[in-house]
């Protein structure tokens, strides 16, 4: 699965310190040239510096977790992201007139974390646990995601190869099926992530409820029973 892209940081942010903004802008360049590892240390750096908590040490922690992603270290991704996501819900959100970030940049606001942001925590977290081969929690998060935006097809497809995992899961006892369609990357992100190799315990009953989730309902049947699904970290509240 591929993941959004980092978000830079305004020039606000970080209690004003113009050396540390200028780190990471530079963080957000080696991100762009696939410096992943110097970038994930400035980023790093970074969050020890900021104020908590804050909207920049979120999105910081969203950078370093998907940093962490590029270097295939998966548990740290899924540890930095899953803080971020979580985070979210404690700052108030505003709506952006796009959901899904288009100029691979974000401008910081104090305060306020926009709705395009919490689309891409939840996106990138549910990559990350997908990677891991935590099918249920890549589910959980991807869904908070299309609550956030329901139309993002990337999302969705996403979605649905988690899914795919848990009935392969379910048919042959939790042995990984060969036959399982790979992640789509988006253009430019060249081929797609291999995955590892130990599956997550998954119960009949957990993949099941996860399976049977989109099965036959409309789209508003859906997203109500996303919404009734979605453990409390995840609930999304739009009159933030």
């Amino acid at each position: 699965m591929s993941l959004l892209s980092v978000f830079a940081l305004g020039a606000l942010v970080l209690c004003g310190c113009r050396v540390q903004v200028a780190s990471v802008k530079e963080a957000n360049l080696d991100f762009a040239k696939g410096a992943f590892a110097s970038a994930g240390e400035a980023y790093d750096n970074a969050i020890a510096n900021a104020k908590r908590p804050s909207p920049e040490e979120i999105r910081l922690r969203y950078n370093l977790g998907s940093a962490y992603y590029k270097q295939d270290e998966a548990t740290k991704a899924t540890g930095q992201l899953q803080q971020a996501a979580e985070r979210v819900a404690g700052h108030g959100a505003r709506e952006d007139s796009a959901t899904r970030p288009t100029d691979h940049s974000h401008e910081e606001t104090r305060g306020e974390v926009d709705t395009s942001f919490q689309f891409a925590a939840y996106y990138n977290l549910g990559a990350a646990y997908y990677r891991e081969r935590e099918y249920s929690r890549s589910a959980e998060a991807l869904q908070a995601a299309l609550v956030v935006n329901p139309d993002d097809v990337d999302a969705k497809h996403n979605l649905e190869l988690a899914l795919e995992e848990l009935r392969s899961q379910m048919s042959v006892g939790g042995a990984p099926d060969e036959d399982t369609p790979q992640p789509t990357p988006r253009q430019g992100d060249g081929d797609p992530e291999p995955m590892p190799q130990n599956p997550t315990n998954l119960s009949p009953e957990e993949a099941e409820r996860l399976v049977d989730m989109f099965g036959g309902d409309d789209a508003g049947h859906q997203q109500q029973r996303i919404r009734s699904m979605l453990p409390p970290r995840y609930d999304v509240e739009k009159d933030w």
